[in-house]
């Protein structure tokens, strides 16, 4: 299979992009809030190098492969935060425990490829490309760019392969919902948090409060072109969206118990489509 990847198929990158104008991040005078910043970016790196657990529920030898490299590619972004500590003179710091939370590997393919990478590789991505425009450092701009660019193939990997889920098993479709819900909840908590702690007329994180919104603005077209959202998330009521979580949480829980432990591609293997395509000759996807 050859590799590369495409931008994101959802969203574009400029419905993506924040608009940061003309404020800027001050490497010395903002050297500790930086390394906050990045620390959390570091340990979701730190548990993206376990997306290669996900190769035991991939459901096909595409899916493992793509996933294979992906592991790949978050150990190398892992050292390439290391490198911008490295440059800002700090050391990374233990992370939020709502990122601990959003951070958290799933065990189910559907939970995984939906929250994991659609929306939560999305919402990395969002931040990603907001901090390359706000961290006037060449170096700093250029890591933020070339990890973003895969960030991209993941997110575009998990769109694809959620739409699959869907069009293959629409009940799915209220349990991934209530799953998502939750994230954005945990992303307000999260926002409230950080708020009560910012310096005072900072020029960047100033604007926290309409980056908020742009972000939950895109993860909500998100769930919209996924076809996990119908309308707005304004339109759902305090008990509604409750009930939502919990069923989303619920079957998380008893599915997981009844999950899959042993990899399905040594029993699958003869009936896969790469077999097929490459006997009859046929030219390999290239996800460039």
């Amino acid at each position: 299979m050859a590799f590369g990847y495409p931008p994101p198929v959802l969203l574009t990158r400029e419905e993506l992009r924040y608009d940061v104008g003309s404020a800027r991040f001050d490497l010395a005078r903002d050297r500790d809030l930086l390394a906050w910043i990045f620390s959390q970016a570091l340990y979701g790196e730190a548990t993206g190098c376990y997306c290669g657990a996900t190769l035991y529920t991939a459901p096909d030898i595409d899916a493992a492969t793509f996933l294979s490299r992906q592991a790949v590619e978050e150990f190398a972004h892992f050292r390439n935060f290391l490198k911008i500590f490295k440059i800002l003179g700090a050391k990374p710091s233990p992370p939020n425990r709502v990122i601990k939370f959003l951070s958290s590997h799933e065990r189910l393919w559907d939970h995984h490829v939906a929250l994991e990478m659609a929306l939560g590789e999305g919402l990395v991505l969002v931040a990603f490309y907001a901090l390359e425009d706000a961290v006037p450092h060449p170096e700093v701009q250029a890591i933020l760019a070339s990890i973003g660019r895969q960030e991209e193939g993941h997110v575009t990997f998990g769109e694809e392969r959620t739409l699959e889920v869907l069009r293959e098993t629409p009940r799915r479709r209220r349990q991934l919902l209530g799953r998502c819900l939750l994230s954005v909840v945990a992303l307000r908590f999260l926002a409230r948090h950080v708020e009560k702690r910012l310096p005072a007329g900072h020029p960047v994180l100033s604007q926290l409060p309409r980056f908020l919104e742009h972000v939950l603005r895109t993860t909500e077209i998100r769930m919209q072109r996924l076809g996990l959202l119908t309308g707005s998330l304004s339109e759902i009521g305090f008990l509604r969206r409750w009930a939502l979580i919990a069923n989303g949480l619920f079957w998380a829980k008893a599915r997981g118990l009844f999950a899959r432990r042993r990899p399905r591609i040594p029993g699958s293997y003869l009936s896969d489509p790469v077999v097929e395509r490459v006997l009859a000759g046929r030219p390999e996807p290239v996800v460039a």
